[in-house]
């Protein structure tokens, strides 16, 4: 930006004189002015795009945590239902003592369902402690 007296001393080694000399600096002043305006309404484009980059850039991150809540979301859902599935596997597969088998009938094996021993003859049964004798004398 050069000050009216340069502008002055620019004028006058060209040898501009009286009007000529105050319209050249008015010109000039007015070419910096329009200058000066062309370097703000870029800078403000130049703003304005890097806020519709941050505003694309969050919609971006948004999206991903919703992606990412949507397939943890999914991956609990399939855990979920693998875990039922195995709870009802080990229901039909091992009826507890005194459920109907799937044939609906008490079969030998049910006696067993508990131990794991379906279906393999008679297996150890779970006894109670050891106790002493009775010793009526005492």
């Amino acid at each position: 930006m050069a000050t009216v007296q340069t502008l002055k001393e620019i004028g006058e080694q060209i040898g501009l004189k009286g009007t000529e000399l105050k319209d050249f600096i008015r010109e000039q002043q007015t070419l910096e002015r329009e200058e000066r305006e062309k370097q703000r309404v870029y800078e403000r484009e130049k703003e304005v795009q890097q806020e519709k980059q941050r505003e694309h850039e969050r919609e971006r991150e948004v999206h991903q945590a919703e992606q990412k809540d949507i397939e943890r979301e999914h991956e609990y859902t399939l855990k979920k239902m693998k875990l039922e599935q195995l709870e009802i596997k080990m229901k039909v597969g091992f009826p507890m003592r005194g459920e109907v088998d799937t044939d609906g009938k008490l079969d030998e094996d049910d006696e067993h369902a508990g131990t794991g021993k379906a279906g393999r003859g008679k297996g150890i049964q779970a006894r109670g402690p050891k106790m002493p004798c009775f010793d009526e004398s005492r």
